[in-house]
């Protein structure tokens, strides 16, 4: 069913929507930062069970959910790219190991997961015609075209920033 509903909203979104959604969740992991002392940032917290968060994603720093982005966030800007231009992909990644933190940038993760999202967009703006595409697999709601890809880099962003969340809350209390 979830399934279901996320192939529909990636259908019924407007590129439009789907780029400004990408702009306001970045502005709300910002917000969400200054909410934390930094020395908090580095700080793992196990969240529970939450939709879209694997069991082994649960237990994470602020600093590791920026990574995380940052590694999926080039990945999709590569999917769409190579879908857009009809280019090979360089890199080939394993969703379920290639895109866990290695907790070594620090708080440069921050700078990484924001730079992340800039390149994306600034990308975009010369991407024409999304929704004809070839198809590329996603490991969960298989075959999409660029648009479908550009859908999902926002709700990706909004399921570990309800996480991040999750974990600022976590943080503040123990303050």
């Amino acid at each position: 069913m979830i399934r279901f509903l996320v192939r529909a909203r990636m259908k019924l979104t407007s590129r439009a929507v789907a780029t400004e959604k990408i702009r306001d969740e970045l502005r709300r992991y910002l917000g969400l930062m200054h909410y934390v002392p930094r020395e908090k940032w580095g700080e793992h917290v196990r969240v529970p069970a939450m939709m879209g968060v694997d069991p082994d994603m649960r237990e994470w720093s602020l600093l590791d959910i920026c990574e995380h982005n940052a590694i999926v966030n080039r990945s999709i800007r590569e999917v769409v790219t190579s879908l857009v231009t009809q280019e090979p992909m360089k890199h080939v990644i394993d969703p379920k190991r290639d895109v866990m933190p290695k907790g070594e940038l620090g708080q440069k993760a921050l700078d990484e997961f924001k730079q992340s999202v800039e390149d994306y967009l600034k990308a975009l703006e010369s991407y024409k015609g999304l929704r004809s595409t070839e198809q590329k697999k996603h490991p969960v709601f298989g075959m999409l075209n660029a648009h479908s890809w550009h859908v999902m880099f926002g709700l990706h962003l909004q399921i570990h920033r309800k996480q991040a969340e999750v974990v600022a809350d976590l943080l503040s209390r123990d303050a």
